[in-house]
């Protein structure tokens, strides 16, 4: 699937003056240094900031998509089970800038994608320690697809899984997509409803972007998840046909061994030990994910054919 830099939220510009205010109501002692912005990334405007010689990441939230309240819920639960970086100071008061903002801890390493392309492969047990790490969040089981609240409990249910294929396709993304492929997907649905039940059969706390760019791998070879603002209840295999998307630099490296130590580092950590058929679930699963990413009237082109491109090596799948 080809890859489109387009934010969904322009990047916060916060002057160098306001930085500084922002990390002396954390802690007045701290000497800043260094200030870089990070601008990958789709929603929030990071932020590497050096102070006392040590690094920090200071997140700031969209004015009009401020999903903090469930973010730093979701850390503070991940904390205690997983890698994952420390907060270490949150304000939605808005009395500093008009937007809510949080300090983590930085992590120093590369992103799962840059470790990849640059080892050449999944090395070091990687695949296996992140499927161990993803089977330990999805502990968390819920009775229903649904928004979460910030104490992590079912705040609003949305449409189920398994209904969201015809609800997508009904659409806006329905209108987006080629119409003899969106005739096609119609029956491969049809075809594979057995399948699709079987995924939306058990719904967990999912990370929501479990992508590549969102496992962050350090000096030691431990990986930390991050980004967790778009966290919600759904069945396992949303997260997982995330991470196994097309993607150019990642994909290439991705054959059954990866396969097989993700799946069993999953399965000795899971409630739920995954079937032999679980890639294929999770491609299954991430054509929905896909079509929610073009669930709005205007979508860049190589987008659309990206992800057409995606539902079709799905479909052909064995």
């Amino acid at each position: 699937m080809s890859q489109n830099n387009e934010r969904l939220f322009n990047f916060e510009s916060v002057d160098t003056e306001v930085i500084h205010t922002i990390f002396s109501k954390y802690n007045n002692r701290l000497l800043i240094q260094n200030i870089v912005p990070i601008t990958d990334g789709m929603s929030t405007s990071n932020y590497m900031v050096e102070a006392n010689n040590k690094k920090y990441l200071l997140k700031v939230y969209p004015k009009n998509n401020d999903h903090s309240d469930i973010e730093i819920a979701a850390y503070k639960h991940a904390h205690y089970i997983i890698k994952v970086p420390e907060i270490l100071h949150f304000d939605n008061s808005k009395t500093i800038i008009d937007n809510t903002y949080a300090i983590f801890q930085y992590i120093d390493g590369l992103t799962l994608r840059e470790y990849v392309a640059k080892n050449r492969g999944f090395t070091n047990n990687i695949a296996y320690k992140i499927g161990s790490m993803l089977a330990l969040l999805h502990r968390k089981e819920y009775d229903c697809t649904a928004l979460l609240d910030d104490d992590l409990c079912i705040k609003k249910q949305v449409t189920q899984f398994e209904n969201q294929y015809e609800f997508f396709l009904a659409g806006m993304p329905g209108k987006h997509l080629n119409e003899k492929l969106k005739r096609d997907l119609e029956h491969f649905i049809d075809d594979n409803r057995h399948l699709i039940e079987r995924i939306s059969k058990k719904n967990v706390f999912c990370h929501g972007d479990f992508i590549p760019s969102n496992i962050l791998i350090d000096v030691h070879d431990t990986p930390w998840f991050i980004d967790f603002e778009y966290c919600f209840s759904a069945p396992c295999y949303y997260d997982i046909g995330k991470l196994f998307r097309t993607r150019e630099n990642y994909s290439e490296y991705i054959d059954d061994k990866m396969k097989r130590d993700f799946a069993e580092g999953y399965n000795v950590m899971s409630y739920r030990t995954l079937p032999e058929n679980w890639h294929k679930l999770g491609k299954i699963a991430d054509i929905v994910v896909m079509l929610a990413l073009i669930n709005r009237e205007n979508i860049p082109r190589d987008w659309i054919e990206g992800i057409e491109e995606e539902i079709i090596v799905t479909m052909n799948m064995q």
